[in-house]
């Protein structure tokens, strides 16, 4: 079920509890052989509202008024909370064997000390019942998906279901789109040399788009895009 908090958001504060540098998330997991991705099952469900706030999620079915005791999708504080509480429940491993960043990846350099590491996560989850979904978890990897990047014993590689979906992908016909194609560029630009110089044929399609208050012809935006 997927309620709409628009309104309960505009009146909430913005909670400014700190996310980890996702460069130094990466760059920590460098030179470990042995990687173990662990994935959430159900992710913020997971954390209990408090009492006083219950009520705050509550929507009205045919039988009655119900509320949220967990903390349900669409709110907005809803990932730094979560951050809040692995940060607490795995705050003694981070940087020695674990890192964090909604999801889990345990990193350890030997066979022994994976088995030893992973068992140590495991046991702090399982003691404040933070479940993780097996199906969506790998064990022992050398590479595995993080942070939209593939993290590897020597640094990191762009994501190939990235590059599929701008390949493979439509092209371009409304403003909207030019921008969604814009941010996929940008979101793997460290891997592509030149990048400023190949995005110009985009921006000045987007300009183009502006200045001719969305009229350009189909023909001409494909021009542009294909150079």
């Amino acid at each position: 079920m997927q309620m709409d908090y628009t309104s309960l958001n505009k009146v909430c504060a913005k909670d400014i509890y700190p996310f980890p540098e996702i460069e130094e998330e990466l760059e920590s997991l460098m030179g470990y052989q042995y990687k173990c991705f662990l994935r959430l099952s159900k992710e913020h469900s997971q954390v209990r509202m408090s009492k006083n706030d219950e009520e705050k999620t509550c929507f009205h079915t045919e039988e009655g008024i119900y509320c949220f005791t967990h903390m349900p999708k669409g709110l907005k504080n809803s990932a730094a909370t979560l951050q809040r509480m692995m940060d607490k429940v795995l705050g003694g491993q981070k940087g020695r064997n674990m890192e964090v960043y909604l999801e889990v990846v345990v990193k350890s350099k030997t066979e022994k000390s994976l088995i030893e590491d992973v068992e140590e996560t495991l046991h702090k989850l399982r003691r404040v019942n933070i479940k993780i979904d097996p199906s969506k978890c790998t064990f022992g990897m050398e590479e595995g998906d993080f942070l939209g990047y593939v993290v590897t014993t020597q640094g990191i590689k762009v994501d190939p279901k990235k590059v599929k979906a701008i390949l493979q992908g439509p092209m371009p016909r409304a403003p909207d789109e030019i921008q969604s194609l814009s941010l996929q560029l940008t979101n793997i630009s460290r891997f592509i040399p030149n990048m400023a110089e190949l995005m110009l044929p985009v921006r000045k399609s987007e300009r183009v788009w502006i200045r001719r208050k969305h009229l350009i012809r189909q023909r001409k935006l494909r021009k542009l895009f294909k150079r």
